[in-house]
């Protein structure tokens, strides 16, 4: 499980936690997230990007979070792995349709809230979305063509957003 989308499951359980008890936690999610992002710069390696993005890229794993911006990148691995995107109030898209993989399951974690990501996948790829929407769309529009040869396991929540998995 990665690091931010453990802190946005904690913060969405504490969220619920102060309606039920009346806590107005609502008013110190904003200033926690960005404590949070402050954190995120201050102890991400120098030379590791973590919120601008490249249009070209042949890492083998992908790990993006994106607050009020934006990513159009494509992917040109021999041996991708997986890919974990965050999206804060931004969008983009992840194209995919170019990499290659040895692995028989590629996985894909993908977390919008108030923002939306379009993941573009190989033809050959068969696709199982375990997503969901709250108040938002996690949709998968592929269509398997030829045979099946790497399995793609798309998992995440879209809230007040959407995810779109085509090909």
């Amino acid at each position: 499980m990665s690091q931010s989308r453990f802190f946005f499951g904690i913060l969405i359980i504490l969220i619920g936690i102060s309606l039920l008890v009346d806590f107005p936690l609502l008013r110190f999610a904003f200033p926690l997230l960005i404590i949070w992002l402050g954190i995120k710069m201050i102890y991400s390696p120098a030379g590791k990007k973590s919120l601008t993005s490249s249009t070209e890229n042949s890492e083998n794993t992908i790990s993006r979070v994106l607050i009020f911006s934006g990513i159009k990148q494509k992917a040109l691995s021999d041996d991708f792995q997986k890919a974990e995107l965050v999206v804060v109030f931004g969008g983009g898209e992840l194209d995919l349709s170019q990499a290659k993989t040895k692995q028989k399951q590629v996985a894909i974690e993908v977390v919008a809230v108030f923002g939306g990501m379009k993941i573009i996948v190989p033809k050959d790829w068969h696709v199982q979305s375990e997503g969901m929407g709250i108040l938002g769309a996690f949709d998968n529009k592929t269509e398997l063509s030829g045979t099946k040869k790497t399995t793609a396991k798309v998992d995440g929540v879209a809230i007040f957003g959407g995810v779109e998995v085509v090909n």
